[in-house]
């Protein structure tokens, strides 16, 4: 996992560098960082892999046993 796509706020990168490796990790990461019990809103854009980010994200993150309540579009 490249270090470069954590910014101060947020993580970005080209799509090509969030495999479902690194999604799985940052969701898994993002839990063990809250804790548990823990309620997350994933949000997405309108580019064409968000959907499959923003799933693979949700998975982990409900797999750790966290709440994923809303996938939301947001702007980009």
């Amino acid at each position: 996992m490249d270090a470069d796509i954590f910014r101060a706020c947020d993580i970005r990168g080209l799509s090509s560098e969030f495999t479902p490796g690194v999604v799985a990790a940052i969701g898994r990461a993002l839990v063990r960082l809250a804790g548990l019990p823990a309620i997350v809103v994933v949000g997405l854009d309108c580019r064409h892999d968000s959907d499959d980010l923003a799933w693979g994200v949700s998975d982990a993150i409900a797999s750790l046993g966290a709440d994923v309540t809303a996938l939301m579009p947001s702007p980009t």
